[in-house]
């Protein structure tokens, strides 16, 4: 049995590496990080290895297979990666299997994080909060498993059964409208804790931010200079150009990757959404975070502890919407 693995990465090492400083320390190459704590508040540098991790976060039952099963993914989409961000070879993208890697990192991704964790035990929250609106009617059996559910323990289980979703998740990326943001500017690209953000124009009143939601925009910072925006395929010709795209022309509109040079607000917006849609940290190559102090200090209303606030279409209940209060 091999020696077990301690500090679980959420955000793999990697991808951090991007936007990292690398020094070597006797011999050995050492990243080190920017990061802007927003429950404390602070700035300070860390090396990778200590961030965006928990011990044992992945583990059920004493076993790691969970963790071992991530590292070899990582191990094959970390090929496609840096061949897209180092080599800057951006039409990768439109070989589907490349492109597929690609949609498995951003699936995973999107599963792995504390922040889905928090996720799951705010739907709870919410289930048991709907189901003791009727609390006389309720058995004591009943409300012995409703307040299971809650237990630590099970919020764990219950966030690493979505690992089973992943086969289910991968077209929700891979079918979507994909472009690449280049940053040319002097300010970078921030990442965090949840690197992929959303947005939506588009108000529901069932909520917004699923990843089927009409309207709906994904960002993943790649690195300080290149970010992956995944648009609503239906509603999106291009990143700057919304148009009803009618169906038969969707796949061959998809499959073409379209690169744009963003300005500054364009950092900044995505930049702002990396700290309103963190839960904790937020990471950089530089050390100036005076944006994400002035969203601390003037919006703090958007940081607030709970989530989401959970719907499901009358039309559709598989498809579950969420919104941030």
């Amino acid at each position: 049995m091999g020696k077990k693995i301690k500090k679980q990465h959420y955000v793999p090492q990697f991808y951090l590496k991007s936007f990292s400083l690398r020094k070597t320390l006797k011999g050995k190459k050492n990243f080190s990080i920017n990061v802007f704590d927003k429950d404390l508040e602070k700035i300070y540098m860390s090396n990778i290895k200590n961030i965006a991790q928990e011990k044992y976060f992945y583990d059920k039952d004493g076993h790691q297979l969970i963790e071992k099963n991530l590292s070899q993914i990582e191990s094959a989409c970390s090929k496609v990666y840096n061949s897209l961000v180092k080599d800057e070879n951006f039409f990768l993208m439109e070989i589907p299997q490349k492109r597929d890697y690609m949609s498995l990192l951003l699936t995973i991704q999107i599963l792995r994080t504390k922040e889905m964790r928090l996720y799951v035990k705010d739907m709870v929250k919410e289930f048991k909060k709907e189901m003791y609106k009727d609390y006389e009617l309720l058995s004591d059996d009943l409300i012995e498993q409703l307040e299971a559910l809650t237990d630590e323990k099970s919020i764990k289980n219950q966030h690493l059964r979505h690992f089973g979703q992943i086969l289910d998740l991968i077209p929700m990326f891979d079918q979507k409208k994909w472009c690449l943001l280049i940053n040319e500017t002097k300010s970078p690209y921030w990442t965090s804790d949840s690197p992929i953000v959303k947005f939506n124009p588009f108000p529901s009143k069932y909520g917004n931010l699923g990843l089927r939601s009409p309207g709906i925009q994904l960002y993943f910072p790649l690195s300080p200079k290149l970010c992956l925006c995944l648009l609503d395929p239906k509603r999106y010709v291009t990143y700057n150009k919304m148009r009803t795209v009618e169906k038969e022309h969707q796949f061959t509109n998809n499959m073409k990757i379209d690169t744009y040079v963003v300005n500054l607000g364009d950092i900044y917006r995505l930049n702002r959404l990396q700290v309103l849609q963190s839960t904790r940290q937020v990471f950089s190559i530089s050390d100036d975070f005076s944006l994400a102090e002035s969203i601390i200090k003037n919006e703090s209303d958007q940081l607030k502890d709970n989530r989401v606030e959970m719907n499901t279409l009358e039309d559709n209940p598989d498809i579950i919407h969420v919104k941030r209060l």
